[in-house]
């Protein structure tokens, strides 16, 4: 990690603040090889093992910064070496789920797979959990769409067939990365209709099965080649 300036509060001792410091280091380490047994997987998790460390901007930063290629950190113990455990990069996600009901505006994929794609969601209400203060993501402003990202290509085919068809209602898992001021994502891990009768659940049954079961028709418009047909696949 870079050399940091020590910045003592009024009346710490030089040695005082080192203490803290190299007790926070050891800190980091034992909350990487936490992690690494499994024990850390939400932010609930890590936020109980912050608990009581001295800086926690200087600990965030390390915990999602350290490689196994990190130089060992000197304390007044002895060295700290990195070299068995890996920082928490990516996304951690919160224990309690979000549920949200809108209306499916658009659907948006950079690739052939649904998951990782984004999807625009006009919220109508959602229900947070007390503990996650995150009301800023989930409130609809001036018309503005909630955008959320798919987890997987399952999740991304149930969510395509309800596209302009009406109200959802969809589960959100809430991430963020590590460090102090991280980046936030929101991510859909299951939809369901929202607010069907029976009559109105058959009917959509109904229309997905007639969707499945059409074929193109034997016409020639659909299947001869016309002399100037191309292949779209291949490059200029």
């Amino acid at each position: 990690m870079p050399t940091e300036q020590l910045k003592f509060p009024s009346g710490v001792s030089p040695l005082q603040a080192q203490l803290a410091k190299d007790k926070d280091t050891h800190r980091v380490r034992r909350i990487l090889q936490a992690r690494k047994r499994g024990a850390v997987r939400t932010h609930e998790d890590l936020d109980l093992r912050l608990a009581g460390v001295s800086d926690e901007i200087r600990v965030r930063r390390m915990i999602s910064e350290i490689e196994p290629h990190t130089p060992p950190s000197t304390t007044r113990k002895g060295e700290v070496h990195w070299d068995d455990v890996v920082g928490i990069s990516g996304y951690l996600p919160f224990e309690s789920p979000v549920m949200v009901v809108g209306e499916l505006r658009e659907i948006a994929s950079n690739s052939n797979s649904l998951a990782g794609s984004t999807i625009k969601l006009r919220a109508r209400r959602a229900m947070l959990p007390a503990n996650l203060k995150v009301s800023k993501y989930f409130k609809a402003k001036g018309g503005q769409l909630l955008e959320l990202h798919v987890e997987s290509d399952e999740v991304g085919l149930r969510l395509a067939q309800f596209l302009g068809r009406g109200t959802v209602r969809v589960k959100v898992i809430v991430s963020r990365e590590v460090p102090e001021h991280g980046r936030w994502k929101l991510f859909v891990v299951e939809v369901y209709r929202e607010g069907l009768g029976e009559a109105e659940r058959q009917a959509h049954v109904d229309w997905v099965a007639r969707e499945l079961a059409r074929v193109a028709p034997a016409g020639s418009e659909w299947f001869d080649a016309a002399p100037a047909e191309t292949d779209a696949n291949k490059e200029d």
